[in-house]
């Protein structure tokens, strides 16, 4: 089977989102900016975006141990900034009733 452009376009959107949100997952503090032009490029939203963003860093926490006092829960959101967004992430520690 043969990857059709459509593929290509998802893979390669898939992957940029991962390496962003892998490295905000590592430290990067700075927004991460996506022009409007590559949005209508992928054919995605920028609401998808964020989910995906959010998606990955849930994942990359992996699941709370059944022992932890806290869990880290991920906000994402964005700002427009003329014809680009910037995302922003942070963490939260939320207090969990063993």
């Amino acid at each position: 089977m043969t990857a059709t452009i459509e593929d290509i376009k998802v893979d390669e959107f898939l992957r940029k989102c991962y390496e962003h949100s892998d490295s905000i997952h590592q430290g990067r503090t700075a927004p991460v900016t996506i022009p409007s032009v590559q949005l209508e490029f992928y054919g995605k939203e920028i609401k998808e975006v964020l989910e995906i963003f959010q998606w990955f860093l849930t994942q990359a926490e992996g699941p709370a141990h059944p022992h932890d006092s806290h869990q880290v829960v991920w906000s994402v959101w964005c700002q427009r900034k003329g014809q680009s967004y910037q995302i922003h992430a942070k963490t939260k520690l939320i207090a969990l009733s063993n």
